[in-house]
């Protein structure tokens, strides 16, 4: 129960800012800036491969999956996700992934 209690600060505290916030002043009203106009690029050649990974990337839907498990297999899991630098949605579907690829 202390691991997880201690791994739960440890995130929450790297996510925090140590001081509070400034009160912002109120913002006066300021000139227009002029803005640069875009720099045109020249597309990057990407290999047909590259091409083809990011076209599948982008028309890849995912869907909701919704699992109950008990309390302590919960607590269990969020600390071994949390131990691989990681969140549980993303654990699991790592797991999922890799057991399916056997």
């Amino acid at each position: 129960m202390d691991d997880v209690e201690s791994a739960i600060k440890q995130i929450h505290e790297a996510k925090t800012p140590t001081t509070a916030p400034a009160k912002k002043e109120p913002t006066k009203l300021k000139k227009p800036v002029a803005t640069k106009k875009a720099v045109e690029s020249k597309p990057v050649a990407l290999p047909a491969k590259s091409r083809r990974e990011v076209v599948e990337e982008a028309t890849i839907r995912k869907v909701r999956l919704s699992v109950d498990i008990n309390p302590a297999t919960h607590k269990r899991l969020k600390i071994k996700a949390i131990e691989q630098d990681s969140d549980i949605m993303h654990y699991v579907e790592m797991l999922i992934e890799r057991d399916l690829a056997k």
